[in-house]
């Protein structure tokens, strides 16, 4: 199974560090990006499989990321899971083309369920 490439999109350090920890148990390339332009920059560069992103971002929240990958079609069909502290909008979710929502703080099963990655 080829190794999967995964981006991890948070502006709180911790928060980003904690979830690219997880996914280091996994058999995956972890790349992190700290905002919604800089990660549509390491997007293009590396094209992950899998884009695990922060709701609430200052410039440029994750509603408005996954709105820019979606539109981009080299990066439309890349796989994006909100994670956030708060309630998502299912609806609202839906109508950007993300995937899936997790509720932090994620576990480890729950990271390898939606981004599909063996842990």
């Amino acid at each position: 199974m080829p190794v999967r490439k995964i981006l991890v999109v948070d502006d709180i350090p911790t928060h980003r560090f904690m979830l690219a920890g997880l996914l280091s148990h996994c058999q995956c390339e972890v790349h992190t990006a700290s905002d919604g332009p800089s990660a549509l920059r390491t997007a293009k560069e590396i094209q992950p499989d899998v884009i695990f992103m922060d709701i609430t971002m200052p410039e440029m929240d994750g509603y408005e990321l996954a709105r820019q990958l979606r539109a981009d079609a080299g990066l439309s069909n890349v796989k994006l899971v909100a994670v956030s502290a708060w309630d998502c909008n299912q609806e609202k979710l839906d109508a950007v083309g993300i995937n899936q929502y997790l509720r932090k703080p994620v576990m480890l099963r729950d990271v390898c369920n939606a981004g599909g990655v063996v842990c």
